[in-house]
C-alpha cells in the first residue's frame, strides 16, 4: 500500500516532492528519473535513479539548457557542446559512435547541492571537507559492446569537489569528484570489480580525475596546452606499477551530471588506508598514511613521518643510520618511485602531489605511491636529479643517495626499468601509450566539444592537438629520454659508469638445455643462479658467485644475475629468469575464412598449443586471454593433457556451450596480444 513518489529534475523525491506514480512514465528525453516508496508509519525507502540518455540530444546540448544556472557562483557556466567540432566533417559522424566508446557514469543530485550560491558544491569549489559533501546517485552504463567485468549498477553515496590548484575557477570550470561510500548516503562499500580482477573487489571511495594540467579545460595562461594529452597521470601509476610497486588503479568513462554531459573523466583510487588495506593486508586502523605539502595526515598518525625526517635531515650515509632509514623507508620502493619520476622529469612534484603509506601495526616501512603527475614526460632533457624539498620525499631521497648502498640499488633499479624489456624501456613506453591514447581516442572528440574552448577562441580537438601531443610522447619522449636520463644519473652517482652484463636473450621461455651468453664491454662478469647478488653489501664478491667463461646451462626455470666487476668498481645488476617452457603457445587465426570448422561446422579463431617436451603434459586450469591486464580471462577445463610433441586446438570464439574447448572470447583480426 505504499506510494510512489518520483521527480525529473534531480531532487529526491518525499511526500512533498514529486509527483505520485500513476502508471507508466513515458521518457521520450534524456530524463534522470528519481523514486521512492513512502507509508505513513514507516521509514521511506531508499531513493532509486535511473538516467536516460538519449544522444542525439547530448550532440546538441545548448549553451543555455533549460532549468540550469547561467552562473556557477561569480563563473560565467559552460554547458555547450561545441557545434564547431559537432558540425566538422571530421567529427560529425564519429560523435555518437564516440559517446559510447567508454562506459558512463551518471551522477545524479539536488541542483540546490550543485548551484545554488551559499549550499552548491560547484558554485563553492573550494570548500573543503565532510561539511561540504552532498548525497547524490551514480549509476554504471557499460560502454554497448565491449567486454567488461562490471554491468549496470546504480548506488547512493556522498560527493565533494577534488583537487588542489583545480578548485579554483579561475584556473578550470571542469572540476574533479570525489566519491564516498559510507552507509551514511548509500552502501557502507561499493562492491563492483570496477578495475578487474586483479584489483580490489570493493571499495570506500572513488575519485573522478578531471585531467587539469594534461587537459584542454585549463587556463591557456598555464601553458599546458601544447603538451596536454589526457593520459599522463594514468601513465604515471602504470609504469609505477610496472617496476613491482602497486599502484591506485584507474580506467576512463564519460560523465553525465544531472543528465548533461560534463566530459572525459579518469575514474581511480585513492591510496588512503582503505586502499592499503585492500592490497597489503590488515585494517585501515592499521595505517599512516600521508600526503603532499609538509605531510597532510590523511589516516593515522605522523610520528614515524617525523622519525623519518628527522633521520634525513641529519644523513643517512652510515651503515647504522641507514640500517635504521630502512625500518621507516621502504627503499626499493623509494628507488622505483624516483627513478621513473626522474625519468618523467616531474616538475609539479615532489614538494606536491604524492602519497606515502606505511603500515603502523605491525611496523613496516613508508611506500610510495604517485598521484597528481599531469606536468611530466613532457621536456627530454629536464633535470629533477638534485630535488630535496624538506617536509617530502625530495629529502628522503635526497639524503639516501648520498648513501653508497642506495647508490647500488638506485643504479640497478633505473637498469631494470630502462633496459631490455623494462617499464621505462623504449618499446615499452611507446606501447603503454598508444594503449591508453587508443582507449580514449574517440573519447576525445566530446571532451573537445565540451572544454575545448574553454580557455581559446577556436576549440582544441583532436586531429590539431590530442594526436601531435600523444606523438610528442611516442616519437621523441620514448626514443631520446633514455640515454640523456641515463647521463644524467651517471653524473651524481645513481648510475655506474661501467657497463652492464648482457644476456643474448634476456630470460623469458625457453627450452631444456638452453644456453645463454653474456657479454661485457670491459671487466670480468660475475654471476649467480640461486637468486642472490654477486656483490655483497660493501662491495665484496660473495662467494657464491662464479667468474663467467662459458654459458650458462638452463636445464629449469632459473634466475640468474650478473654483475661486471673491474677493479673496485661494479656494474649495475642484470637479472633475467629464464623459463623452461613446456607448453608453446605456437599458432592463431584472428580471421578463419577458409580453414577448418569446428564441431558444429562453424569457422571460428583458434589458438593451437604445443607440446614441446617428451612426456605427456597436463594443461588442465591454465589460463589464455586476449588482455594483458586480464591474463585470467578462460581457464582450459579439467582432464585436458597434450601428448608429447602433440598438439591442441581450442577454439575463440566466445561460445562456451559448443563444448569445453571454446573459449570465453574471441580474437581480433586487427591484431592483439594472446
Amino acid at each position: 500500500n505504499a506510494t510512489i513518489r518520483y521527480t525529473t529534475d534531480g531532487t529526491q523525491p518525499s511526500t512533498k516532492a514529486g509527483k505520485t506514480y500513476a502508471g507508466p512514465i513515458t521518457i521520450s528525453k534524456t530524463t534522470t528519473l528519481r523514486a521512492g516508496a513512502f507509508l505513513a508509519g514507516h521509514i521511506p525507502s531508499h531513493t532509486t535513479t535511473s538516467s536516460f540518455i538519449f544522444l542525439a540530444q547530448i550532440r546538441k546540448q545548448p549553451r543555455n539548457p533549460p532549468g540550469w544556472p547561467s552562473k556557477w557562483g561569480s563563473t560565467t557556466a559552460d554547458y555547450e557542446m561545441d557545434p564547431r567540432v559537432i558540425n566538422d566533417k571530421a567529427y560529425n559522424a564519429r560523435v555518437q559512435p564516440a559517446l559510447t566508446s567508454l562506459p558512463a557514469i551518471s551522477l545524479v543530485m539536488d541542483p540546490g547541492d550543485l548551484f545554488d550560491n551559499t549550499r552548491g558544491i560547484y558554485t563553492n569549489p573550494r570548500s573543503t571537507g565532510a561539511a561540504w559533501e552532498r548525497s547524490a546517485s551514480l549509476e554504471w552504463i557499460p560502454a554497448p559492446g565491449q567486454q567488461d567485468s562490471v554491468t549496470t549498477f546504480q548506488a547512493n553515496a556522498a560527493i565533494r569537489i577534488q583537487g588542489g590548484a583545480s578548485r579554483n575557477p579561475g584556473n578550470q570550470s571542469k572540476h574533479s569528484f570525489r566519491i564516498i561510500f559510507r552507509g551514511k548516503q548509500g552502501p557502507p562499500k561499493l562492491k563492483q570489480p570496477l578495475f578487474g580482477p586483479d584489483a580490489a573487489p570493493e571499495f570506500d571511495g572513488l575519485v573522478l580525475r578531471a585531467s587539469f594540467n594534461d587537459g584542454w579545460a585549463i587556463h591557456s595562461r598555464t601553458k599546458d596546452h601544447p603538451w596536454s594529452a589526457f593520459l599522463r597521470d594514468q601513465m604515471m601509476r602504470d609504469l609505477i606499477e610496472a617496476t613491482g610497486n602497486p599502484q591506485a588503479h584507474g580506467r576512463w568513462t564519460h560523465l553525465y551530471l544531472n543528465g548533461l554531459y560534463w566530459g572525459l573523466y579518469n575514474l581511480c583510487e585513492r591510496p588512503d588506508a582503505e586502499f592499503q588495506s585492500s592490497y597489503f593486508g590488515g585494517e585501515r586502523k592499521d595505517y599512516d598514511v600521508l600526503k603532499h605539502i609538509g605531510g597532510h595526515v590523511v589516516d593515522g598518525d605522523r610520528k614515524a613521518w617525523d622519525q623519518a625526517m628527522l633521520l634525513a635531515r641529519g644523513g643517512v650515509t652510515t651503515k647504522s643510520s641507514y640500517d635504521q632509514f630502512k625500518k621507516l623507508i621502504d627503499v626499493r620502493s623509494l628507488a622505483d618511485y624516483y627513478v621513473v619520476n626522474l625519468w618523467a622529469g616531474n616538475f609539479d612534484w615532489p614538494r606536491n602531489n604524492w602519497f606515502m603509506a606505511r603500515r603502523r601495526n605491525p611496523a613496516g616501512p613508508f611506500r610510495f605511491f604517485s598521484w597528481d603527475a599531469e606536468r611530466s614526460i613532457r621536456d627530454i632533457n629536464i633535470n629533477r636529479t638534485n630535488v630535496s624539498d624538506d617536509n617530502s620525499s625530495g629529502i628522503l631521497y635526497a639524503a639516501a643517495r648520498r648513501n653508497p648502498e642506495f647508490q647500488v640499488l638506485f643504479g640497478d633499479r633505473a637498469h631494470h626499468a630502462l633496459f631490455n624489456t623494462g617499464p621505462l624501456s623504449s618499446n615499452r613506453v611507446k606501447s603503454l601509450t598508444a594503449r591508453i591514447a587508443n582507449r580514449i581516442q574517440e573519447a576525445v572528440i566530446c571532451e573537445s566539444a565540451r572544454w575545448g574552448d574553454a580557455w581559446t577562441s577556436q576549440p582544441l580537438t583532436l586531429n590539431g592537438n590530442f594526436i601531435p601531443n600523444r606523438k610528442k610522447i611516442e616519437n621523441t619522449y620514448a626514443s631520446k629520454r633514455n640515454a640523456i636520463f641515463l647521463g644524467q644519473l651517471k653524473a651524481i652517482g645513481l648510475y655506474p659508469k661501467l657497463t652492464a652484463a648482457r644476456f643474448s636473450q634476456h630470460g623469458g621461455a625457453v627450452s631444456s638445455g638452453y644456453k645463454p651468453t653474456l657479454t661485457a664491454a670491459a671487466g670480468t662478469t660475475h654471476y649467480t643462479t640461486d637468486g642472490s647478488d654477486p656483490r655483497l653489501e660493501g662491495g665484496k664478491l660473495s662467494t657464491k658467485a662464479k667468474a663467467y667463461t662459458s654459458p650458462v646451462i638452463i636445464s629449469a626455470t632459473t634466475r640468474v644475475r650478473a654483475r661486471v666487476k673491474q677493479g673496485a668498481n661494479w656494474s649495475a645488476l642484470t637479472d633475467a629468469t629464464f623459463t623452461v617452457r613446456r607448453i608453446l603457445l605456437n599458432e592463431i587465426l584472428a580471421e578463419n575464412q577458409s580453414g577448418i570448422k569446428d564441431s558444429a561446422g562453424e569457422r571460428e579463431d583458434w589458438i593451437e598449443l604445443v607440446n614441446v617436451t617428451t612426456k605427456t603434459q597436463d594443461v588442465s586450469l591454465f589460463w589464455l586471454s586476449d588482455n594483458p591486464r586480464t591474463p585470467k580471462k578462460w581457464q582450459i577445463p579439467k582432464g585436458q593433457s597434450i601428448g608429447a610433441g602433440g598438439a591442441l586446438l581450442i577454439w575463440a570464439d566466445e561460445d562456451a556451450r559448443q563444448g569445453p574447448l571454446h573459449a570465453s572470447f574471441k580474437l581480433a583480426k586487427s591484431g592483439e596480444q594472446v
